[in-house]
């Protein structure tokens, strides 16, 4: 609970709401989503599209993530209401891998059958960039938020949602197709 990471720390507090609230609730926290119109992926398909022969990335785009299928987050929510055993848990949900940011671009590029050169910017740089976009109300592929939160790690254990649930979440590489369509062609999650 970062007050700087406006969009992490409202996750973090919604969390403790839920969790003082007497609720029989279970709390399922997955690092990055991929699946059809998601909200990540196809930012960056859109940024790969629309940049000729460069794709900028913060720093060096070593921040670690687990990409996490929405189809194993749908089963994860299935099983939580099927089991009373996970309530009043908190499960950290990522996917068989572990990607740098840097690799996801790469997948994201190759899905698209795209030939770019990914240029490291410095994180200053686009964070200026994006927060001068937002107070000219600009539009710009990623908020002053998401690049100071591109500095932290999304994972957790490799094992962590088959120990909890019992299966093995699907790996995102080769995957990515859906990318090749306009969100709006793509199927709803």
């Amino acid at each position: 609970e970062d007050p700087r990471l406006h969009y992490a720390s409202t996750k973090a507090r919604a969390e403790r709401l839920v969790a003082e609230s007497g609720l029989a609730a279970t709390i399922l926290k997955p690092s990055v989503m991929w699946g059809e119109r998601d909200g990540f992926f196809n930012i960056l398909a859109d940024l790969v599209r629309r940049s000729p022969l460069i794709v900028p990335v913060p720093g060096r785009g070593l921040s670690r993530f687990q990409p996490f299928a929405v189809a194993d987050l749908a089963r994860c929510v299935a099983l939580s209401l099927e089991r009373d055993t996970t309530i009043g848990g908190r499960y950290e949900l990522g996917g068989p891998r572990i990607w740098t940011y840097r690799e996801i671009v790469e997948e994201v590029i190759r899905t698209l059958g795209a030939r770019r050169t990914i240029l490291p910017l410095p994180v200053p740089l686009v964070f200026a960039v994006a927060r001068a976009a937002e107070l000219v109300r600009v539009p710009f592929p990623v908020a002053s938020d998401q690049v100071r939160q591109l500095a932290l790690d999304n994972v957790t254990s490799l094992d962590a949602v088959e120990r909890a649930f019992g299966f093995v979440p699907l790996d995102m590489a080769g995957r990515l197709g859906y990318l090749r369509r306009p969100r709006a062609e793509q199927e709803p999650a």
